[in-house]
């Protein structure tokens, strides 16, 4: 009714980007495997995709019953293999496991010395990840000739952006629109001046384009474990190993406690207003 339109960020054109699919589950294993370390959540990433495990201290599948030993993985699901399943078999997941996560967890034992196999699903879900921003976040309509004033439309939050699921971004920004439009709506009612429809846009302005910001941080999150064809791109040309080098960095940036916490900030959606 307001004429506002979902377009692809980078380019304006009415589209959705469709980014990546992923999983995340938890699960069970026919032995506990070798993890790193107990207790500690760690990942892989890949030449194609990221994998991610958490051990849990329990799952609860019955009331008071409790079973040790489940782990919560995700995995990016590159866009060769298609959509995952709505309901993945024990070998889906093991062979996701094998591809994209760590040896310790493989069922293959040319792979590790201790090879596990998945025994079962206690709960999953599955992601397919788009990016999208409103075409304007505020507009005006419902005027007419006879004097009824234009009501304002001001759109916050999953109404104004559509981000993938990488970090919690869209949670994050959409309580900062909230939170920041409170005091522009407080000048815009106390302010009777033709200027006070101007102040919403001024703002809107400012949050479309911090939404356009951290969906551009979110496609580089993507670009970095190597679920974007670009990083592939880049590697027909490159005289280094693209993956080794981005290895390399990222070892080296998980060596600064300062480095991980101020890229953890932005990458959060937090890292400024």
């Amino acid at each position: 009714m307001a004429g506002i339109d979902f377009v692809n960020p980078s380019d304006g054109a009415k589209a959705e980007i469709d980014d990546v699919n992923m999983i995340v589950a938890d699960i069970t294993f026919s032995a506990p495997p070798t993890v790193p370390a107990k207790d500690v959540f760690f990942g892989v990433v890949t030449a194609e995709s990221y994998f991610i495990c958490c051990p849990l201290p329990y799952h609860t599948l019955k009331s008071g019953d409790k079973t040790p030993g489940i782990y919560r993985i995700s995995c990016g699901i590159p866009s060769w293999a298609g959509a995952p399943p709505n309901k993945p078999s024990n070998e889906y997941l093991q062979s996701l496991i094998n591809a994209y996560g760590p040896m310790c967890m493989s069922s293959d034992p040319l792979n590790t010395s201790n090879p596990v196999r998945v025994t079962g699903a206690v709960w999953y879900t599955r992601y397919r990840t788009r990016s999208a921003v409103a075409s304007r976040f505020h507009t005006q309509f419902g005027g007419n000739e006879s004097g009824r004033k234009a009501g304002n439309v001001f759109l916050i939050g999953d109404a104004a952006h559509i981000h993938p699921p990488a970090g919690g971004q869209g949670m994050n920004l959409g309580v900062r629109d909230a939170v920041l439009l409170g005091p522009v709506l407080a000048a815009h009612i106390q302010n009777h001046t033709p200027w006070a429809d101007r102040l919403l846009e001024e703002h809107a302005e400012r949050r479309r384009a911090r939404a356009i910001q951290i969906i551009g941080d979110t496609h580089l999150m993507a670009d970095t474990v190597g679920l974007s064809p670009k990083l592939k791109d880049y590697s027909s040309w490159s005289p280094v190993d693209v993956y080794s080098a981005r290895d390399w960095l990222l070892w080296a940036v998980g060596k600064s406690g300062q480095a991980r916490s101020s890229l953890a900030y932005r990458f959060s959606g937090l890292g400024s207003v």
